[in-house]
This record gives structure tokens, C-alpha cells and sequence, in this order.
């Protein structure tokens, strides 16, 4: 009769030394040391955080054999040897390959979904080629994983060297660019600073500077950009132009740029000049009015769910006619009729 594995398998792994006073379980893989008492678990979880092989090889031999296997043991290669009375050693090779190989992939997949789902990682990065090319590194060497400060240092680097080949790219061009500024307030309350560098119509990230302690005026700025305009001259980029909006700091930066750079023009921000056209159509006075009315309307929304919930009834009965009379008397409520009507009213009924 074969025996059921025990628990104690785990044990294979491990042997027991004798240092005169006390007795202790040391692992064959790395030497390091338990306590005899040492519950099975926690020897299971050295295996699997310091001997990941062996983890899965010592995990898919228990799933393949089950009550078939009388004992593990560990070897040179990377597959256990497992001894059974009823199949030949062989066979038994075989299967325990395969059941490590298929072991392998499901806990490699489920390692992916717990990182995946506790950071919040999008199930798209196992099809961009960087996060593939880090997977297929990870599995050429066993180089330790870096941590934090490691990993930014890195991240810094690389950052200083992309930028140096985008100069590059730029100034063998040849062409003059333009600098876009754009001035945002991050999490933390600090005004940033993101520099583009625009080439050909196509936008390249240069860096951003942030103000933690000044007030963003005029002269900050300069400070800041007027150095990043020099550097880029020594690098043959030229620049012929700066973008950003037409805010009063910005035409002032603007004409202390100039005076060091003459031959700079200003180029308005497009969107910044569309808010501005859109802003002065608004005030025309009919247009005024029905900006009024639209307002008025939201605003009834906002303080009635009554309407809105009366407003969905309607356009889920696909029975109701939706007209202008229906409309007005459901969402308008004291507003009279006026040009608003007219111009929702679809034109086969005008």
C-alpha cells in the first residue's frame, strides 16, 4: 500500500545538524537555519521565496502525484526525483516534467493577476514590447530585482539620455522649432512647468520645472527658461518661436526672453485664443440671452430630481413624442417660451 504524502516532505529539503546544544533544521540550498520546532509552513515559505524552483518542481509534484508519491527529494537538475513502487522510474520522470512545466505557467500567470490587480496595472502592459523584453531579461539571469532608489536613479538616467538623442534628432533637422509652455498645479500644490519642444508640428517632451517655494512671476520664469534657451543653442537647435497663453505673466517673460534672444516671436496659444473667440461670441447679446436660459434650465435639473427623473421616463417610452411642448413643460418649468425653443425645434416642424 502507498503511503499518502506527509506534510513532512518539505523536510526533504532541509536536514537536521546538531551544534552540541541544540538541534536545528538547515536548508540544503542556502544553509540557513530554523529552529527544530519550525512549523512545516514557514519551511514551505522559504522554499517559495528563497528557491522559487524548487517551489514549483516540490508544488507540481504533489499535484501530479498525489497519494501516488512515497517521498521527494531533491537533486542537481531541476526536476524531483520521485520514487513510486507501482511505475517505472522513467514514466515517473515524464509526468512530474510535464506537471512541472504546466505548474510553472498557472503560477506564473496567477503571480501576473495579484501584481495586475494590486497595483492597478493595465491588462495591456503584456503587449508592450518594453514590459515583454523585461520578461524575457528576467528569465535569461538571476539578477536580483532593484529596488526603489535603484529603480529611480535608472529611471533618471534613462530620462537624461533620452532627452540628449531628441536634441540630437532635433538639431540634425536642422529646421527652427518652437518652445511650448504649459503651467499646471500638481497633487502636491506646486506650480509645474512642462517645456515641449516642437519640431516638424511633432511635440517632444523636454522636462518640467517645479516651483515648490517662489511665486511663478515674470522673473522666476526667466530664470528657469532663459538657461534652456542657451542650451539649446549650443546645441545648433534653433529656436525661432515661443507658444503659451496670452496671460499678462507670460507676455512679460515673453519680452525679457526677447531682449536676450531677438530673434523670437510670439506665437499664441491656439486653444488659449479659440476659449478667447468662444468667451466674446458668448456676450453678444441674443446669444447672451439663450446662454441664460440654458443655464437656468441645468440649473433646474440640479435642484429638482423630479425633473430629471421625469425627463428619463420620457426618453425611455419610445411611444412619447418628444416634442418642443413636451420638453418645455417638463424641464423648463416657469420659463416662458422664447429663441431657445426655436432653435431645438427640428426643422420639418419650423
Amino acid at each position: 500500500m502507498i503511503r499518502s504524502p506527509a506534510p513532512a516532505s518539505i523536510h526533504l529539503y532541509f536536514t537536521k545538524i546538531n551544534d552540541g546544544s541544540k538541534e536545528y533544521r538547515q536548508c540544503k540550498l542556502c544553509s540557513k537555519r530554523y529552529k527544530l520546532s519550525t512549523a512545516n509552513t514557514n519551511l514551505v515559505h522559504h522554499l517559495k521565496s528563497q528557491h522559487i524552483n524548487k517551489f514549483i518542481e516540490f508544488e507540481a509534484a504533489k499535484v501530479s502525484f498525489g497519494n501516488d508519491v512515497t517521498s521527494l527529494a531533491t537533486t542537481s537538475s531541476d526536476v524531483i526525483s520521485v520514487a513510486s513502487s507501482s511505475c517505472s522510474q522513467s514514466s515517473i520522470q515524464t509526468t512530474l516534467t510535464s506537471s512541472v512545466r504546466h505548474y510553472q505557467s498557472d503560477y506564473f500567470i496567477e503571480l501576473f493577476a495579484k501584481c495586475f490587480a494590486k497595483c492597478s496595472l493595465s491588462l495591456r502592459l503584456v503587449e508592450c514590447q518594453e514590459f515583454i523584453d523585461l520578461i524575457h531579461a528576467s528569465r535569461l539571469c538571476n539578477i536580483p530585482i532593484p529596488n526603489r532608489k535603484q529603480l529611480a536613479k535608472a529611471q533618471q538616467a534613462l530620462a537624461v539620455k533620452i532627452t540628449q538623442e531628441t536634441i540630437e534628432k532635433i538639431a540634425s533637422c536642422d529646421l527652427p522649432i518652437t518652445i511650448a509652455l504649459d503651467a499646471w498645479e500638481n497633487c502636491n500644490h506646486s506650480k509645474v512647468i512642462n517645456i515641449l519642444l516642437i519640431s516638424s508640428g511633432i511635440p517632444y517632451f523636454y522636462k518640467s520645472i517645479e516651483n515648490k517655494y517662489h511665486s511663478t512671476t515674470a522673473e522666476w520664469m526667466f530664470e528657469n527658461i532663459n538657461p534652456i534657451l542657451n542650451h539649446l543653442k549650443l546645441k545648433c537647435v534653433k529656436v525661432a518661436g515661443i507658444t503659451m497663453d496670452n496671460a499678462s505673466v507670460n507676455v512679460k517673460l515673453f519680452r525679457l526672453l526677447q531682449a536676450e534672444h531677438p530673434h523670437l516671436i510670439h506665437v499664441p496659444c491656439a486653444a488659449h485664443v479659440i476659449n478667447l473667440c468662444v468667451k466674446k461670441v458668448l456676450e453678444i447679446d441674443g446669444i447672451r440671452d439663450v446662454v441664460k436660459i440654458l443655464h437656468h434650465i441645468l440649473k433646474e435639473f440640479q435642484v429638482n430630481s423630479n425633473l430629471t427623473l421625469k425627463l428619463r421616463r420620457l426618453q425611455m417610452d419610445e411611444e412619447t413624442d418628444i416634442s418642443v411642448e413636451n420638453i418645455d413643460e417638463a424641464t423648463v418649468g416657469k420659463a416662458k417660451k422664447n429663441s431657445i425653443l426655436e432653435l431645438v425645434r427640428p426643422t420639418d416642424t419650423r
